[in-house]
């Protein structure tokens, strides 16, 4: 791999890492949920792209995740990536994209219950079930860390600071999750 997709892949790992922790503070709200799905999006788009350039390849400029996904399959044969579960869910997530960068949902086909009518645009309203969204942001979050080159354990330099939280940050990012487990802990 070349410095040029060393430092890419290193710079989109730390952005997803990042990504996550605001995913996994903002979907625990329901009026910031949207927002924290979007940065689950994000999470994944960058673990995606991480993963690419880990491989020696420039990932594609594109934030669908199913695209990603499946160039990232063409490069890694791994098991974890043929489950349906990760490309059902890059599905659901990729409208997020949209909700993040332009507060709404901007395309029709990613808003299906919308109204368009005359001089009349109401948004449909999106589902939430934040145990659910959870569980499956720490699912592919870790799928995707589990395959990556760079295993520094940024997920607990993170959760050993001392931040200004009304509560921990270990137990925002440890609360019913399956997935994800701090270095410490393994011991």
């Amino acid at each position: 791999m070349d410095n040029d997709q060393n430092f890419n892949a290193k710079v989109f790992q730390e952005s997803a890492i990042k990504s996550y922790l605001a995913s996994r503070l903002l979907i625990s709200t329901t009026y910031l949920a949207p927002i924290g799905l979007y940065n689950a999006h994000l999470a994944v788009e960058c673990l995606l792209k991480s993963l690419i350039a880990q491989k020696g390849v420039k990932p594609r400029l594109t934030h669908d995740l199913v695209k990603l996904l499946d160039d990232l399959k063409e490069l890694n044969d791994h098991e974890a990536l043929q489950e349906a579960r990760l490309k059902d869910f890059g599905k659901r997530l990729n409208p997020y994209q949209e909700l993040g960068r332009y507060g709404a949902l901007a395309q029709a086909k990613n808003d299906p219950d919308r109204k368009d009518g005359g001089n009349l645009q109401v948004r449909g309203a999106m589902t939430y079930q934040p145990s659910s969204d959870i569980k499956d942001v720490d699912y592919a979050v870790s799928t995707l860390l589990s395959l990556s080159e760079d295993n520094t354990p940024l997920l607990t330099v993170i959760a050993q600071r001392q931040w200004n939280l009304p509560i921990s940050i270990k137990e925002v990012l440890l609360t019913q999750n399956e997935f994800i487990i701090l270095e410490e802990e393994q011991e």
